[in-house]
């Protein structure tokens, strides 16, 4: 058994897929090659909305905690966020049974505990509802086959089954309120869906802590947040055989239109995680360049292009200019945009969405490059006349 591996549910998504990950994080941990995982801002703001959420659970009047002094240092966004949140789970709950922010032993790994956000369970319909809070604002997670809710709803299925509990459909909700429209995703499946699921990650857990035979398998989904994306060599010669270059530096790079129609396609569809591995090498190297330990890789840290020219004190700045040209405006006033205003609008508890509505439009999407198998339908000519080229155009799927 590798002891020194931690199968964690919100890593699931890349280590169901690259078996080998895990010990070759481990391993990088224990040579010093990697940083240490240190958190960063958005995770401690993803906490603090948890425990927020948590505490207003937990209070005889959730709804109406959110509202009180309790809550003055709380931002105003982040309180808005967590009321939606709190009102969707005291809904699905409707008097059956529930818990929040509850540890249970992960099923794969007895030894490790996961939190589930919240759960109900419904007596009548023989039902178990996970709803699992995610407070980033960056990528839109899917509940459809998330292999982290799996976890979750299997870990706290059993707990639930030893108590005698009989469960025959279970709901796995992911609310993400700062994505999108904030929609709520939701996966249902019944009890034994889940446990075809759940079985097949129990299988691969067991190969991986029992040290068996493991796989590279780089992948935009599974290379998203690993610690070693920058030093998988199999990540790297994947990159480089898009463009067929060697191994070593390469002297040329093929003009678009020497390239074959297939190898174009696979550039197009492989394009995000080729863009994501030269961040993570840069972000890497950079930091060895912070450390003093630039040399070693061939580069240095030059000073760049000043920057776009700016005032020192803008006070001082506007004293000035009025005093020069007396009744000329300097100022420039913005309405803060439409999002902004709906959150604010909703924490004041002033807001008509039909008004509201009639205030905004939201642009059509731009046209996107995506492989023929992707499952949207494709446009008209007339939608590619919009494709500029420009970086980044049609390349994310």
């Amino acid at each position: 058994m590798t002891t020194s591996i931690v199968l964690r549910p919100s890593g699931s998504a890349q280590w169901t897929r690259c078996t080998a990950a895990p010990g070759f994080v481990a391993e990088l941990d224990a040579a010093g090659k990697l940083d240490p995982d240190t958190g960063s801002a958005a995770a401690d703001e993803g906490t603090r909305a948890h425990a927020l959420a948590q505490t207003a659970l937990e209070s005889p009047d959730p709804v109406g905690y959110l509202g009180s002094d309790w809550c003055a240092d709380v931002p105003v966004e982040m309180v808005a966020h967590v009321r939606g949140y709190v009102q969707h789970c005291l809904a699905a709950a409707s008097g059956g049974a529930r818990g929040m922010e509850e540890e249970v032993e992960l099923f794969y790994q007895p030894s490790e505990v996961g939190t589930v956000d919240f759960w109900t369970y419904s007596e009548r319909s023989k039902a178990l509802r996970i709803i699992d809070l995610k407070y980033g604002a960056g990528v839109r997670v899917s509940s459809d086959g998330n292999t982290q809710l799996a976890i979750y709803a299997e870990s706290i299925a059993r707990v639930l089954e030893a108590r005698g509990v009989e469960i025959q459909v279970v709901t796995a909700t992911i609310y993400q309120p700062r994505v999108g429209l904030g929609v709520p995703s939701t996966w249902v499946m019944s009890r034994d869906e889940l446990d075809v699921i759940t079985s097949k990650i129990n299988e691969i857990a067991g190969t991986i802590l029992s040290g068996g035979e493991t796989v590279f398998a780089p992948s935009e989904t599974a290379c998203r947040w690993c610690r070693a994306a920058a030093l998988c060599s199999t990540r790297a010669k994947e990159t480089l055989a898009l463009t067929e270059l060697t191994a070593g530096v390469p002297s040329t790079v093929p003009e678009p239109a020497d390239l074959r129609p297939d190898q174009l396609a696979r550039i197009v569809a492989d394009a995000p995680a080729v863009e994501r591995f030269i961040r993570d090498v840069r972000k890497f190297v950079r930091a060895k360049l912070d450390a003093g330990d630039g040399e070693r890789y061939g580069v240095k840290l030059v000073e760049g292009r000043p920057g776009n020219r700016r005032w020192r004190d803008e006070d001082a700045a506007l004293d000035y200019l009025e005093g020069l040209a007396p009744g000329e405006s300097f100022e420039v006033r913005k309405v803060v945009t439409a999002p902004a205003a709906e959150k604010i609008l909703k924490a004041l508890g002033v807001l008509n969405k039909d008004e509201f509505a009639e205030l905004v439009e939201r642009p059509d999407g731009s046209p996107q490059m995506v492989p023929l198998d992707d499952s949207r339908p494709a446009l008209g000519d007339s939608g590619f006349a919009d494709l500029d080229g420009g970086p980044g155009d049609g390349l994310d799927r």
